[in-house]
């Protein structure tokens, strides 16, 4: 009798289930590529991007996405730094990818030791103001020596997450265009 009750109960269960499925029909499941749909604020970048910097959109430089860097990095050189008006600034030299090279002063936000693909050593902390495509950014950027890496300018996580961007590393300049004087081959290859 108890086997009875027991089969009834599932047959219950398997008609409840059913009817639910039929008024509450499953969402599908839309592939990763189409993440970035009208009604999406995520946004997919490729391995590397185009970006500018500054208010004026004064340096462009082609971006290497690294999700496991911490922070934004520029590439600068001859890095001094100087107090004015009792708060830490910063000057440097540094070059886009379309030859322009500019010195620039910026306030220091912090000092900190970093860990790289280089080795650990101290690095200078500044806020910049990254352009990807028509977004802008407030971020903080590290200064460092990267003539020795194949590019110039890498995003971090913390650009990554202010855009709420994911990486689609199959594709190369996903939300920006590639500038017409340079080659993907050039883009691309690492250096020597």
């Amino acid at each position: 009798m108890a086997s009875w009750k027991l089969h009834l109960l599932y047959l219950s269960l398997g008609a409840a289930l059913f009817a639910v499925g039929k008024y509450y029909p499953t969402p599908e499941v839309t592939p990763a590529r189409t993440i970035a749909s009208a009604e999406s604020t995520e946004r997919i970048l490729g391995a590397f991007e185009f970006v500018e910097l500054g208010q004026d959109r004064g340096l462009g430089l082609i971006a290497k996405i690294d999700s496991g860097a911490e922070t934004a990095s520029i590439h600068a050189t001859d890095i001094k730094p100087y107090s004015q008006g009792g708060k830490q600034h910063v000057s440097f030299t540094t070059e886009d990818d379309l030859g322009k090279v500019q010195r620039l002063t910026r306030e220091v936000l912090k000092r900190d030791t970093v860990k790289s693909a280089s080795g650990t050593g101290v690095r200078y902390f500044i806020q910049e103001t990254i352009w990807i495509g028509d977004d802008v950014y407030d971020v903080e950027v590290n200064l460092a020596d990267r003539r020795h890496l194949s590019r110039k300018f890498l995003i971090g996580k913390n650009l990554l997450k202010a855009g709420n961007y994911r990486i689609d590393t199959t594709t190369h300049f996903h939300l920006t265009r590639k500038p017409a004087s340079l080659t993907l081959t050039e883009v691309t290859k690492p250096k020597e």
